[in-house]
């Protein structure tokens, strides 16, 4: 049974299909090409991934690359997740992100061909550049009233998104957020923010802007 250590009170192990992290604290941080997750040997092996109460963080580049993960289950313990943990990982269907987690980095879901679901918890700032790009059957994702910031590109050629609602917290969003959704029908958005041109680029969304007032009618 493959096993080792991935911190310094951290062990991961496979058995069979499914990768088991377990112990307490932090996970180490691992490289794209060098210095690469030490189950990376067996990612077509891997279709179920399982972080155990105690974990506190995955580490960047955790998952990268682990084309056959289908599904994993992450302790609330975990309050951390590296840059481009879970990128490439083209089977993955659904995240939940635990309530801890306070952002969303750089490239962490992006090339998730098939995720089609996405649950960010309250409490989550910000959203990073590329966060969810290339997430080609993305059908729902829900942006927390927490939120501040969405990243640019963050949610670029999420090709099956049909429509998206901008809160009220929101106040900087990067070039090309939501360029190539080409299924996205409507974006409801601030009235007064001067998110426009941001929103319009690359798609052709109905902006429909709202007021504080009228939020609890939007009709997602």
């Amino acid at each position: 049974m493959p096993s080792g250590t991935c911190g310094d009170n951290l062990s991961w192990r496979l058995e069979g299909t499914t990768l088991t992290i377990s112990g307490k604290g932090e996970m180490e941080d691992y490289g794209w090409i060098l210095s690469k997750a030490p189950w990376r040997n067996h990612a077509k092996l891997i279709k179920e991934a399982i972080i155990e109460e105690g974990t506190t963080s995955i580490s960047k580049n955790a998952f990268r690359n682990c084309e056959h993960l289908e599904s994993i289950t992450i302790a609330d313990t975990v309050t951390y997740i590296g840059e481009a943990a879970f990128i490439s990982c083209w089977n993955l269907k659904y995240i939940t992100v635990p309530y801890g987690v306070t952002s969303i980095n750089k490239e962490t879901f992006s090339y998730c061909w098939r995720l089609m679901r996405a649950t960010i918890p309250s409490g989550i700032t910000s959203i990073g550049e590329r966060a969810f790009s290339y997430c080609l059957n993305l059908r729902a994702i829900i942006i927390p009233n927490s939120v501040t910031s969405i990243g640019a590109e963050a949610f670029r050629d999420c090709k099956t998104l049909p429509s998206i609602t901008i809160p009220l917290s929101v106040t900087t969003i990067g070039e090309k957020a939501f360029n190539g959704c080409i299924s996205l029908r409507s974006i409801y958005y601030p009235a007064d923010s001067c998110f426009e041109k941001l929103l319009n680029a690359g798609n052709n969304a109905q902006l429909i802007p709202y007021s504080k007032q009228s939020l609890f009618h939007i009709q997602l």
